[in-house]
């Protein structure tokens, strides 16, 4: 289990870089309340069906942000662009 070290905002999503943390957080988003985590993007795991199911929003560089899910033994990307 994560040790959070400090407060977190409203909807500010940790930062994870260890994938078991990742996993802990990011499978069963419907299950998360605060969204799921944000990953670099050299941090993101490769796609594995025993990574089903998990969302992430993955950190491009800059303010540019996607979503990245794992269905079917693949990852996918949706393009999100930088905030508004």
């Amino acid at each position: 289990m994560a040790i959070v070290t400090r407060e977190r905002k409203v909807n500010e999503a940790p930062v994870v870089a260890d994938l078991n943390v990742l996993r802990e957080f990011g499978h069963a988003i419907n299950k998360l309340i605060d969204g799921p985590p944000v990953v670099l993007t050299a941090d993101l795991p490769a796609a594995s069906p025993t990574l089903d199911g998990m969302v992430v929003v993955e950190n491009a560089g800059g303010a540019t942000r996607n979503l990245i899910f794992y269905a079917g033994g693949n990852r996918y990307r949706i393009a999100g662009g930088t905030a508004f």
